[in-house]
């Protein structure tokens, strides 16, 4: 479903937005616009900021999308991509527009699409506000855009009058409310850390909230302590190949999918037969649990304190869940006893605290552009080579002097060429014993 608002100059759109966007369970999608960002306004919140020139690109010399210039300067609107699949979308999206815009998608779709005109009750309230925010040239722009944009009021769906933007909201809220499928909550939404009780009721929402795959209604209670969820260690698990020799230094400008699934192959254990962790050794793992989240909660994972005290560590840097996460998490671990250790599947190693934000995102983490690591099916083996940073190093090398010691030792490890020498040469003292006293009659 998609809800188009307009109306005159500082009327209140953007802030029934932010209202929307922010309590309930609304999307909105950022607009293009040829003009440079006004004090306090930031690229991709307020508008996408843009020349002529790459909008042209854009919009295919105007031709698809929904454009508009209302002060014969600056272009405004969206791209066909962005609006076309919305009033389709199981989802609420909400955005302002120029009334002829509204009209032209409205009419397009027909059904999925609502238009709500909001205006000013008294006059003199819409005067005093641009008389603050523009100067004498702009006023006049201003007043005559906002007399060509009333003269559409008629044709929009329903139209909300007042001079508060309050009221503006509860009543485009009641508005709304008759539209979607599932009801609006209008309580106030307080940012801050969720308590068990808050947890619970989120993961057991079924109009959307966290989702926790992998943990039963009957382990849900005793997993939620306090603050937090409790995760347990899969079975499955990437293991450093370690080689007596390994000649190649891990170089990450130069590495690769395959260099790093050589070096951190998947294994897998049985519950009994446990996990053995040598002294000082690392290896990557996973949680059962799958968690999805909300595009208005975060969540941080860290050890549970029980296993930090036994020396063993998960995270090297802090796992930071981002909204849309939707997966298992993975674990850092390491044994920093010195003598091996024995951790078993199952077990709660972990721990996750969730955070609701002040404002939902704009960009949830799934629908980035290139997001690294969705989709994996459980490998999160770092992805690193992937980072823009090593094309750069790989392009300076290139042009750098050969320096012959220097290309040796940028293929092989100094100190496993040292031990390499050492242990052929005992083995050629040890040879050389047998020899001479083994065979001396």
């Amino acid at each position: 479903m998609l809800v188009i608002l307009s109306g005159p100059s500082t009327v209140g759109k953007s802030y029934c937005i932010s209202q929307f966007t922010s309590k309930f369970d609304f999307e909105t999608v950022v607009p293009f616009t040829t003009r440079s960002p006004r004090q306090l306004e930031s690229e991709g919140v307020h508008y996408h900021y843009v020349s002529k020139t790459d909008l042209e690109t854009i919009s295919n010399n105007f031709s698809k999308g929904y454009w508009i210039r209302p002060f014969d300067e600056h272009y405004y609107g969206y791209t066909q991509e962005s609006i076309d699949k919305l009033p389709e979308d199981s989802e609420n999206w909400i955005i302002h527009a120029d009334t002829r815009m509204a009209l032209q998608i409205k009419n397009r779709f027909r059904t999925g699409v609502y238009t709500v005109f909001i205006d000013y009750q008294t006059e003199d309230k819409h005067l005093k506000r641009l008389q603050e925010r523009f100067n004498a040239d702009e006023l006049q722009k201003r007043l005559q855009h906002d007399k060509e944009e009333k003269a559409n009021k008629g044709k929009f769906d329903t139209v909300i009058e007042s001079d508060d933007l309050d009221i503006i909201t509860q009543e485009l809220f009641g508005y709304l409310s008759t539209l979607v499928v599932q009801p609006l909550h209008s309580e106030h939404v307080y940012p801050g850390t969720l308590s068990d009780v808050e947890i619970l009721r989120s993961i057991r929402d079924p109009n959307g909230g966290i989702r926790v795959e992998g943990i039963t209604e009957e382990e849900l209670e005793n997993r939620v302590q306090g603050w937090t969820l409790d995760l347990t260690l899969d079975k499955k698990y990437f293991r450093v190949k370690k080689k007596f020799f390994r000649f190649r230094i891990f170089d990450l400008a130069y590495s690769n999918q395959k260099d790093v699934t050589e070096r951190f192959p998947d294994k897998a254990v049985n519950q009994e037969d446990g996990i053995v962790l040598k002294r000082g050794e690392f290896i990557l793992g996973l949680t059962v649990e799958k968690i999805t989240l909300p595009k208005n909660i975060v969540g941080l994972v860290s050890g549970r304190s029980s296993y930090a005290r036994a020396g063993i560590t998960i995270e090297f840097s802090q796992n930071v869940l981002q909204s849309g996460h939707s997966d298992c998490i993975p674990l850092q671990i390491k044994n920093n006893l010195p003598y091996p250790v024995r951790i078993y599947p199952g077990t709660g190693i972990a721990q996750v605290i969730f955070f609701k934000t002040t404002n939902q995102t704009n960009k949830m983490y799934e629908r980035q552009f290139n997001p690294k690591y969705i989709g994996r099916n459980h490998d999160y083996r770092s992805r690193i080579y992937d980072d823009p940073v090593h094309e750069k190093v790989k392009e300076i090398k290139k042009n750098l002097p050969i320096k012959w010691h220097k290309k040796i030792f940028d293929k092989i490890v100094f100190e496993e060429l040292i031990k390499l020498v050492f242990t052929v040469a005992g083995a050629i003292i040890i040879a050389y014993l047998v020899i001479a006293f083994g065979l001396k009659p």
